[in-house]
């Protein structure tokens, strides 16, 4: 439990995204892991998230360095791994960020994970109140939402049924508020206060342009 949650943290850490996969296990995994420098893989049995024989989280390393060495995956390597095979079922990718909320009582800073809108149904979960994120979003254009962790929506909010449609202002940008996360879901390792879908993809593409 210590190693996967030291494990956890340093990802959060490394200016790449994290990675969470379902794999079939019965394939192995030893085939996507030789495309790359190195895979580790550690089973999130003791997280409560559903699919915990399969899902697993990816990282990349130098052969020989250990754990410690080891960091998130880049988003070409992302989408490598995507198109890798049979083995990988479903694959989403987030980042945990620093953001600054307006708008409400007083600014503040609050913690943000972005992630490929597929996040919370490989992880297994869905949103107590309001939906999901719908795949398009996230990409440019196709709209500014957010779902709201649930401690945050009780202390912010709280606790109204009605937040639906509500907007915030996060980091300058408006969005429309459309779920809170059940109380039993625990982002590990950290604190989050709201969820938003990112395209890491097209987001490096415009970096490039």
């Amino acid at each position: 439990m210590h190693d996967i949650r030291y494990g956890l943290r340093m990802m959060l850490k490394t200016p790449v995204v994290s990675a969470v996969a379902i794999l079939s296990l019965s394939l192995g995994i030893a085939a996507n892991a030789s495309m790359f420098s190195l895979l580790n893989a550690f089973l999130l049995e003791p997280f409560p998230y559903a699919d915990q024989d399969g899902l697993v989280i990816l990282r990349e390393g130098r052969q020989g360095e250990g754990i410690e060495s080891a960091s998130g995956v880049s988003i070409p390597n992302f989408r490598a791994y995507e198109a890798a095979g049979r083995s990988i079922e479903s694959l989403m990718a987030y980042t945990l960020e620093a953001a600054n909320l307006t708008g409400l009582d007083v600014p503040e800073q609050i913690t943000v994970v972005e992630g490929t809108p597929n996040l919370f149904d490989v992880l297994g979960v869905q949103p107590s109140l309001g939906r999901n994120f719908d795949p398009e979003e996230g990409s440019e254009g196709m709209g500014n939402v957010l779902v709201l962790e649930h401690d945050f929506w009780k202390s912010r909010f709280m606790s109204d049924p009605n937040v639906l449609g509500r907007t915030m202002t996060v980091d300058g940008t408006i969005y429309t508020i459309i779920g809170v996360m059940p109380a039993t879901f625990d982002m590990l390792p950290a604190n989050v206060d709201v969820f938003r879908p990112t395209d890491f993809m097209d987001q490096m593409d415009r970096h490039d342009s």
